[in-house]
């Protein structure tokens, strides 16, 4: 239920062993649902109202509570073939979906994370992976970049070893992250080449990287081959030279900026080099841990 758009994010959830609750609200409406489980069957219902109308809705949600009557039997899934299906639509009703999701990457063991700041620009609500709420720490549109806390401590499977130094000119890298935003569940690997380790003005704190990339890359952890994190991908700004060169790009990637981690509260982040170079295979289930989809909700 709380995938769907007919129950906004947010709201009381009251959960208990065989039933729940769930009440939240936008500037449109009202929506509360309750369930419970009898007898290996779930039966339930939920309200939608109009914002505004308080006295009409709450005669009319204690009615529907008091008059609710549970019967025997369960929706026939061969009933399916008689709707619309599509993966934006459960039960022919549409699935809530983020205005935009970017990737990010753990930067610490309680789970902090960095991203691009698109991924937070006037958003109501923040999410790691859908489910974890965070808090924006850090936002800095002149570098792209935004830390993330999540409002619970997490404990991703990896998180990022920094790399020191300046990466290697013409050398291989690789962007881990969501190119399709939330279409697949884990990230995935794009190699390309560092073209230059300065801005296409002479940028000092930026490098140019040439792949094939998707609006959903933006915020991807960029590695070198041994696994290090060399920065974060963001996207050109010259729409024009994108389309001059297709199937490639070229982008900018601002280096890991120590003060900036310092600043949100991270010290002693890993730098450990095992100078050990990675097969495709091994980075890969490297950044199945390393990379997070960050997801912005009006």
């Amino acid at each position: 239920m709380q995938t769907l758009e007919i129950v906004p994010p947010g709201g009381t959830r009251n959960w208990q062993s065989d039933r729940f609750v769930l009440e939240s609200r936008n500037s449109a409406f009202i929506s509360h649902t309750e369930t419970q489980l009898r007898k290996g069957e779930i039966k339930g219902f939920t309200l939608i109202w109009p914002t505004g109308d308080k006295k009409r809705r709450q005669r009319i949600l204690a009615t529907m509570q008091d008059t609710f009557q549970v019967t025997t039997g369960t929706f026939d899934a061969s009933q399916t073939d008689k709707m619309r299906q599509d993966i934006d639509l459960v039960a022919d009703l549409k699935v809530r979906k983020p205005r935009v999701s970017r990737a990010g990457f753990y930067v610490d063991g309680p789970g902090t994370v960095v991203t691009t700041d698109e991924a937070v620009r006037d958003c109501t609500l923040v999410t790691l992976d859908g489910d974890h709420p965070v808090q924006v720490v850090i936002n800095d549109p002149d570098l792209g970049v935004a830390v993330l806390r999540p409002t619970r401590a997490l404990a991703p499977m990896r998180f990022a070893n920094l790399a020191d130094g300046v990466p290697r000119l013409m050398s291989e890298v690789a962007v881990a992250g969501y190119s399709l935003e939330s279409v697949l569940g884990a990230p995935t690997l794009t190699f390309g080449i560092l073209a230059d380790v300065k801005g296409l003005r002479g940028e000092e704190k930026l490098d140019h990287l040439v792949l094939a990339v998707l609006p959903g890359d933006v915020g991807d952890p960029v590695l070198n081959s041994r696994g290090r994190v060399l920065g974060m991908f963001l996207p050109t700004a010259n729409t024009n030279r994108q389309l001059r060169l297709p199937m490639s790009a070229w982008s900018r990637m601002p280096r890991p900026s120590r003060a900036l981690l310092s600043h949100a509260g991270l010290r002693g982040m890993s730098t450990r080099d095992t100078g050990t170079v990675l097969n495709p295979l091994d980075l890969g289930q490297l950044v199945e841990g390393l990379g997070v989809l960050v997801s912005c909700w009006d």
